[in-house]
């Protein structure tokens, strides 16, 4: 989730700086029209505007990063650094056959608690039912007697001991019942957790595929708003385009973008929930 939240502040500032540049180089084509007579007093205001909006904007890029700076930090144990940064992208998850969602929440950290709670409440039982068997003991002795040291007669004896509970206040029957209770339990807290592993691994993993899905038609949209951005503003230079079609077009790349690097995260997040939902660590090698 660190790793997600720096690299989108990062892809951040770095879109954000694009932006406030394009803003500026905005302004001044608009100006420049307006000064020869072939643009409105609106126009001028509305991208002063824009630049403006741009520059909040870079500076809340900046503040984002700084913090998510602060948290990879903490993450790794390290003092509070602003020189933290991060290279590449974690690679999307390669195909996979079926998924065996069954055999996945047999291995949850979730389900293999229950297990051992059960396995516990079912010790507990045999435990509890000694308390009405019979218990037989056994002694011995062994030794040398006479008169004289050392003694040079030996000496031994044997003995059983047969204990039967019949009277204990019916403490052992109701131990018994309660540890046969805490068992049912137990299994259906176990099979529970089955089920809850399952639905969860299904429902994070379709996340995933959805996100996943989702970036790619941002990232075609965003290729073909790049292209029509660019046309748009050769014929909005050349006089063949107002400035209220032009204006729409630029907003609508610059929200694609936004849109584009929002989607990257979020699909780093949602492959760090469905190995967190496996019970997956952040540096466990993948099963």
């Amino acid at each position: 989730m660190a790793y997600a939240g720096i690299q989108y502040a990062q892809n951040s500032v770095g879109l954000t700086s694009d932006i406030l540049k394009r803003r500026e180089a905005n302004l001044k084509l608009v100006e420049l029209r307006y000064t020869s007579g072939r643009e409105n007093k609106g126009a001028v205001l509305l991208s002063k505007a824009y630049l403006e909006q741009a520059r909040y904007e870079l500076l809340q890029a900046q503040n984002g990063l700084t913090n998510a700076q602060t948290q990879m930090a903490k993450v790794f144990g390290r003092e509070i650094s602003e020189d933290l940064y991060v290279q590449g992208s974690i690679p999307e998850l390669s195909a996979v056959a079926p998924i065996d969602f069954r055999l996945l929440a047999s291995q949850t950290p979730e389900f293999i608690q229950a297990q051992a709670h059960e396995d516990l409440a079912m010790a507990q039982i045999e435990i509890s039912s000694a308390g009405i068997y019979p218990t037989l003991s056994l002694s011995g002795t062994t030794g040398a007697v006479g008169s004289v040291w050392m003694p040079s007669s030996q000496r031994w004896s044997i003995g059983a001991t047969l204990t039967i509970p019949i009277f204990n206040g019916g403490k052992d029957y109701y131990a018994i019942k309660s540890s046969a209770e805490s068992a049912r339990a137990a299994s259906l807290n176990k099979d529970s957790a089955f089920h809850q592993s399952i639905l969860r691994l299904k429902q994070t993993w379709s996340a995933y595929l959805e996100i996943i899905q989702k970036l790619r038609v941002d990232q075609a949209f965003l290729e073909a708003l790049a292209l029509r951005e660019k046309i748009a503003k050769e014929k909005y230079n050349n006089g063949l385009m107002s400035f209220e079609d032009w204006d729409l077009i630029e907003n609508d790349l610059i929200s694609r973008q936004k849109t584009t690097i929002q989607s990257q995260r979020d699909r780093i997040i949602a492959e760090a929930t469905w190995e967190q939902a496996q019970g997956h660590g952040v540096f466990n090698e993948k099963r």
